[in-house]
């Protein structure tokens, strides 16, 4: 079942215990930007790909995201981060 992941502390949790893992590298390609000014909001469709090294040698492990920016006093902050992996059973949820 899913649940979100809300607030900063948990996900400052979530991304260190992915950084916990054998993480390697992480390779990020936006395919799409929208933005629109006049109601301060903007939004990235992404692809991506997490790169891991364990006992079983190098895996790749591709997934896809969406982030919606809000513009909040000048700055552009995150407002929804939305993720999923393509390959089920990816080092951190195990």
């Amino acid at each position: 079942m899913y649940h979100p992941i809300t607030g900063t502390a948990t996900i400052r949790a979530m991304i260190e215990k992915t950084f916990e893992s054998p993480f390697k590298e992480m390779l990020w390609e936006s395919q799409t930007i929208v933005l629109a000014t006049k109601c301060k909001l903007a939004y990235v469709i992404s692809a991506f790909k997490i790169v891991f090294e364990g006992r079983d040698g190098r895996m790749e492990v591709p997934g896809k995201s969406t982030i919606i920016w809000r513009k909040t006093d000048g700055h552009w902050k995150a407002a929804v981060w939305n993720f999923s992996v393509d390959v089920p059973g990816a080092p951190w949820t195990q």
